[in-house]
This record gives structure tokens, C-alpha cells and sequence, in this order.
């Protein structure tokens, strides 16, 4: 018997330990699948600084106009640790996207994203977007999603008790997500995302809403380094007038090597209020590997930082390209 409630006992400390990790980790940029928005290994590697470039597949699940900059058909798969090695706790992030440039306006992609806190929750979210290129100036870019949120309670007879799973352990919603980028000229570019506009209720018993998310950023190109910012507003959790979170961050994205056919190499570095960031990107001809490494300045327990690590294949011909429609030149007077 005692060694049953040495057992049982030992299991709480393990699941206290991982749900302070999971609250410690939410309060930081990385958070929870549905309040992570960049599960791009390059925006991560620049503390999730992304919405003015969002050139990647991944830019699905952060600025979903980013998709009209693919000139080919890329595929996307990602997998990162946020807090590798951190006692008590065992957290990850997959994605998997796919894009396909369709005539010389038109992109469409889809996507899934999950978030596993092993022994607590998963949430999972499933993806179909498209952006549509108006003119050299402006592209819009839209997303609908399938979120669902699914809770582990492991057989625990008190969280069997508890009334708010009284009608079950999971839930899902209908999410949407919309985007533009802005084209100022051959050096700068802004964008602008919201994310979850529609707030899903993912309430078991209650209302338990994900916040929206808006975001704008910019980006400036120099001949061998980028300079990028965003700028982001979080919408309180619930249905109730409460906080509204504003965050920022700054990166760098600096071209060491250029070449047609032998690997070019990409190094990135960034900073949020939570985070301090750094990654590289290479490309050998249609294979690009993207590495980030993040340290969190608000997780004082001994972990080994966040690492992810995705790869982009590039395959078929590129988009057709044609005239622009008349009424863009109003947007192109110099």
C-alpha cells in the first residue's frame, strides 16, 4: 500500500513539475500550439520576428500572404524542442505544410500544426490558406482551421471528478486567420497578420477562448544582411474585457555565402522580451535545412535552450508569370 501511494505520489510531483514548465514556458514567446505562432525554424531563429518576410512555407501559420512570394512548390516539415531537457516536463512542436503556386496570382497551401505537452495536453491545428498577389505592391493571404485541444488526465480520479470533464476531455473549433504584405520598394516591405480572428471557444465546461493575435512587421534589405521587426497585440483569453498583450521583437538575417550550385548559407540572430535567439539556413540546390536555437530569459531551471529544426524541399517548375492587370499601375508611380 505504501509503496501504491509512493507511486501515486511520486506521479504527482512528476505532473506538478511539468505543468509548472508548461505555465513557465507560456509566459515566454514559445508558448502553448495555438498561442505559438511561428512554427517556421527560420522566424525562430529570429525570436519569431517573421511577418513582414514570411517567405517560407511556414508562412501558413504566421502570415498566410506570404504564401503569394513561393515562385515554386515547396514542401515543409518541422520539429522542434522547446525546453529540451528541462526535469519534469517533455514538450514538443511538429508542422508539415505544403504550397503550390497556381498561375501567376494565385497560392494555395495546406498545413498541420500540433503541440504535445506529454502527460497534459495537445493541441493540434489543421490548415487550408491561400494568397492571391493583386499587384507588384500587394498580396492577401487567408486561412481556414480546424483547432482541437485534448487534455491527458491519465486515469487521475481527481481530475475524473472534476466537473469540467464531466463532458469529456477534448475539444475543437473553427479558427480564422488572414494576412497582407505591402511592397514598398526593391528594399522594404510590411506585413500584417491576425491570427484566430474569430477566437474558437475551446471551453470544456465554459468558455475558454484562444486570444487573436495581431501582428505587424517590416523588413528592410540591404545587398548581404536583412533588418527585420514586429510588433505584436494579444487579445485577453476570454470573452471579457481583460489584458492585452503587446510583445516586440528585432532580428537580423546576415547572407555569408552566395552561390548557384554549391551551398549558400544564411545566419540569423534575434531578441524578444523573453527570448534571446540565433540560427543559420542552408540551401543546396532545391534542400534547405533552417536550424534555431533559443534561450528564455524567464525559465530559471536547467534546460539545454529550444531547438528546432525544419526542412524545405523545393520541386517542379516555377509560377507562370505574366502582364499585371492595368489598374495595378496606379500603385507603381514613381
Amino acid at each position: 500500500m505504501r509503496e501504491a501511494m509512493a507511486m501515486e505520489s511520486e506521479a504527482g510531483i512528476k505532473r506538478r513539475l511539468a505543468c509548472s514548465a508548461l505555465l513557465l514556458l507560456c509566459a515566454g514567446r514559445a508558448q502553448a500550439g495555438f498561442l505559438q505562432d511561428s512554427p517556421s525554424a527560420a522566424a525562430q531563429a529570429m525570436a519569431g520576428t517573421f511577418a513582414g518576410k514570411a517567405d517560407d512555407a511556414g508562412a501558413l501559420f504566421i502570415n498566410p500572404a506570404g504564401l503569394a512570394q513561393l515562385n515554386r512548390p515547396e514542401g515543409y516539415l518541422l520539429h522542434s524542442r522547446p525546453l529540451l531537457g528541462l526535469k519534469g516536463a517533455s514538450l514538443s512542436q511538429s508542422a508539415l505544410a505544403a504550397a503550390v503556386p497556381a498561375g501567376e496570382s494565385w497560392t494555395f497551401a495546406l498545413g498541420a500544426n500540433s503541440f504535445d505537452a506529454a502527460g497534459l495536453l495537445k493541441e493540434q491545428e489543421f490548415l487550408l490558406g491561400g494568397a492571391y498577389k493583386l499587384n507588384s505592391h500587394l498580396v492577401l493571404g487567408m486561412s481556414l482551421g480546424y483547432l482541437r485541444r485534448s487534455y491527458n488526465i491519465g486515469g487521475d480520479p481527481l481530475a475524473e471528478r472534476d466537473p469540467v470533464f464531466k463532458n469529456g476531455t477534448s475539444k475543437g473549433a473553427l479558427g480564422l486567420d488572414a494576412g497582407a504584405i505591402v511592397t514598398i520598394n526593391s528594399q522594404a516591405q510590411l506585413g500584417f497578420s491576425a491570427r484566430h480572428l474569430n477566437r474558437p471557444d475551446l471551453g470544456l465546461s465554459g468558455s475558454d477562448r484562444v486570444p487573436m493575435t495581431l501582428r505587424a512587421g517590416g523588413l528592410y534589405r540591404l545587398e548581404r544582411f536583412n533588418v527585420l521587426a514586429d510588433l505584436n497585440l494579444r487579445d485577453s483569453r476570454s470573452g471579457e474585457a481583460g489584458e492585452r498583450r503587446f510583445s516586440w521583437s528585432a532580428a537580423t538575417e546576415i547572407l555569408v555565402v552566395k552561390r548557384q550550385v554549391t551551398p549558400s548559407l544564411l545566419m540569423r540572430a534575434g531578441v524578444n522580451e523573453n527570448q534571446f535567439t540565433a540560427g543559420f539556413g542552408v540551401t543546396a540546390w532545391d534542400l534547405t535545412v533552417d536550424y534555431a536555437f533559443a534561450l528564455f530569459s524567464r525559465i530559471i531551471q536547467d534546460n539545454a535552450g529550444g531547438h528546432t529544426v525544419a526542412l524545405r524541399v523545393a520541386f517542379g517548375g516555377e509560377r507562370v508569370s505574366g502582364k499585371e492587370k492595368r489598374w495595378a499601375k496606379r500603385w507603381e508611380r514613381e
